[in-house]
């Protein structure tokens, strides 16, 4: 490689203040697909995607070319480790992930910037999501005890396993003209699904109805608010 701190063709890199470029590995807290557009990105500065997707985006301009007959989508599976601090031995996680990986999008920056703005309108939602939930524990509980009730009621891992297998026919459909219409529905139906299922956990005492009836509607301004740039994304796309 060109430069001598970058060896591993399979690894993403980003480059540090000192200009060291540094191993980027997986999040411990979320599933790699959260970061799909962050491994395809193209021409960020500092940042860098594993090598072995530039020499599939070079294939891939002689497929299109007609010069090389090679299939237009492929499997992408992402594997990673992390250690406890100071001790390479002591593993704490491991995950295998496999997408979906159309090879246009190694070549076509709108497309990596339709699936970031699909990936943030998930993470607004989840805020959105999240907010509600701190917002219902503070109906119930003292503000002291709240934030022990928002954390234990937490809709994290009821909202963002309902959206992968959205998301992988999301990274298929969008070189083919879908859009993000439908990404955005799963997504309210998602975040939706997540919140009932907290509300069902809670006892339905009057005064526990009255509280969720309130939350409810705290819900749907939050999770509206978060699709806000959806709505935008049509008004531009109907003045073209």
């Amino acid at each position: 490689p060109s430069d001598p701190h970058r060896w591993d063709p399979f690894k993403r890199y980003r480059r540090d203040d000192k200009g060291v470029l540094n191993q980027v590995g997986l999040s411990a807290d979320k599933a790699a697909w959260r970061d799909c557009h962050a491994l395809l990105q193209m021409k960020v500065p500092g940042d860098s995607r594993p090598e072995v997707l530039e020499w599939l985006g070079e294939i891939y301009q002689l497929r299109d070319s007609g010069q090389l007959e090679l299939q237009p989508q492929y499997q992408l599976v992402i594997f990673g480790l992390s250690t406890a601090s100071g001790k390479a031995a002591s593993i704490e996680l491991w995950r295998g992930e496999r997408l979906p990986l159309p090879l246009v999008y190694l070549k076509d920056e709108w497309l990596v910037d339709q699936l970031k703005l699909a990936l943030d309108l998930a993470r607004e939602v989840g805020l959105g999501l999240r907010r509600s939930i701190w917002y219902l524990a503070h109906q119930l509980v003292t503000e002291q005890d709240a934030p022990r009730l928002a954390d234990h009621l937490s809709a994290d891992n009821l909202f963002w396993p309902r959206l992968e297998g959205p998301f992988r026919s999301l990274l298929v459909s969008l070189p083919q003209g879908g859009d993000l219409n439908s990404w955005g529905d799963n997504l309210r139906r998602a975040a939706r699904d997540a919140f009932n299922e907290v509300m069902r956990e809670l006892e339905t005492s009057s005064g526990v109805l009255k509280s969720l009836v309130i939350s409810e509607g705290y819900f749907n301004r939050e999770i509206a608010k978060a699709l806000e740039p959806l709505g935008k994304e049509r008004e531009y796309e109907s003045a073209d």
